[in-house]
């Protein structure tokens, strides 16, 4: 069999917290150059530059990835969602989100644990869902939630650092 087990899991410690800080997103294109070190983490992503979008820490902002199985056919994939929430509805928000809606990205998720993970290296992330709300009393929340998603051959790769990808102004 060529799929060989090579590693077992231990626990851990139980200092890990949900969430994420930052997403950082560009417009994909294929042939961006991917540098991974032997381990197949991503040390740098050349030509791509990206935007950082900054997330209130005390909102529902997560990312997960599911493994999508099929002895039957005998396939495997994974879905990426990174899902978002930044405040007020408003025109530059919405030309913002919108032109977002129209291209296929990268996205990348740096969590409040400090990882960093790449959703869409193969085939690109979408904007699949956007809803704007005002709230309906006083106290709700008023702005977007933004929903993120990527179907690719294998998990998201890690990233180093930061320092890997090039964040523009």
């Amino acid at each position: 069999m060529s799929c060989a087990i090579t590693g077992g899991y231990a626990l851990d410690c139980r200092d890990a917290i949900g969430g994420l800080s930052a997403i950082y997103v560009a417009q994909f294109d294929a042939t961006n150059v991917i540098t991974k070190d032997v381990n197949g983490v991503i040390t740098a992503i050349a030509t791509a530059s990206f935007k950082k979008y900054e997330l209130e820490p005390r909102f529902a902002n997560g990312y997960d990835e599911n493994a999508n199985l099929s002895a039957e056919n005998g396939t495997a994939f994974w879905t990426q969602e990174t899902t978002t929430q930044f405040a007020k509805m408003n025109a530059v928000n919405q030309k913002l989100f919108a032109t977002l809606a129209k291209n296929r990205m990268f996205v990348v998720v740096e969590t409040k644990n400090g990882e960093i993970f790449l959703q869409g290296e193969e085939f690109g992330a979408m904007l699949s869902t956007k809803t704007g709300t005002t709230g309906k009393n006083m106290g709700d929340f008023n702005g977007y939630n933004i929903v993120f998603n990527a179907m690719e051959r294998n998990p998201a790769s890690t990233l180093d650092d930061i320092g890997a990808i090039t964040v523009a102004p």
